[in-house]
């Protein structure tokens, strides 16, 4: 057996297990009961080969892109990764905010990349998340065709009033999502005072297959950064859509 293989697969369970919340290499290490820096030299490779990645924040290491998009069973999911990942870091550096592009999974908002930044205030946003509670999930719904749309409400009916206050029953939930459509933006502000602001990202042949995010304490969202953060959101819808058009 090849016990560096082992101590790789512990460690990927040792995360999923907690929930992919991130861990730091002393308590992954501590955990495996691994030398500090052989742990160290594992994360690094496979964090390298981005099966993990390592925030910037806190440096605690998470499941990364690519294991995530082995687990999604969907080829489509890697491509979009690989398509998204530079004009992420680029729109993550001119807003200097987090952003994040996320699929519809199982009727689950879920995070395929993140790209996070540094602040005394940040956001740290799960992977999974109620579609109706994240713009990058409100985008998704509202590309869905109507007959979707109504599947989606019967399965899982409709937002709570705090979540989206502008619904109030299923008529007004479908006009939401239709002025979402038609702006080609979704902007939110969640209870927790979060602000969310998220662009489709689609594909020619197939149409709506992601949606792009840039999501901040509310409290930063003073002055021209409204402005700035629609128009970079933009430039890497672009540029995503470019990239995925050509691969």
């Amino acid at each position: 057996m090849i016990q560096v293989i082992h101590r790789a697969l512990d460690i990927f369970e040792l995360l999923l297990n907690n929930d992919n919340k991130g861990m730091p290499l002393r308590e992954i290490a501590d955990e495996l009961r691994l030398n500090h820096s052989t742990c160290s030299n594992i994360l690094k490779t496979l964090a390298d080969r981005k099966y993990l990645e390592k925030s910037s924040v806190n440096r605690y290491y998470k499941i990364g892109p690519m294991l995530i998009s082995a687990m999604s069973d969907n080829s489509q999911s890697y491509r979009l990764i690989k398509a998204s990942e530079e004009p992420m870091k680029e729109l993550s550096k001119a807003t200097n905010e987090n952003c994040t592009i996320g699929i519809l999974k199982d009727g689950i908002r879920f995070s395929l990349h993140q790209v996070l930044v540094e602040h005394d205030l940040n956001v740290i946003s799960k992977r999974e998340k109620p579609v109706y509670d994240t713009s990058t999930g409100r985008v998704i719904l509202a590309y869905l065709s109507r007959e979707d749309q109504m599947n989606f409400i019967q399965a899982y009916g409709l937002p709570d009033d705090r979540v989206w206050p502008e619904v109030k029953d299923e008529q007004s939930l479908l006009s939401e999502l239709d002025v979402i459509k038609k702006n080609k933006i979704a902007i939110q502000i969640s209870v927790s005072h979060v602000m969310g602001l998220a662009v489709p990202i689609i594909v020619d042949e197939i149409g709506l297959i992601a949606s792009l995010g840039v999501y901040l304490p509310e409290v930063r969202l003073f002055g021209a950064k409204k402005k700035l953060i629609i128009k970079e959101l933009f430039a890497a819808q672009s540029r995503i859509h470019q990239n995925l058009n050509e691969g």
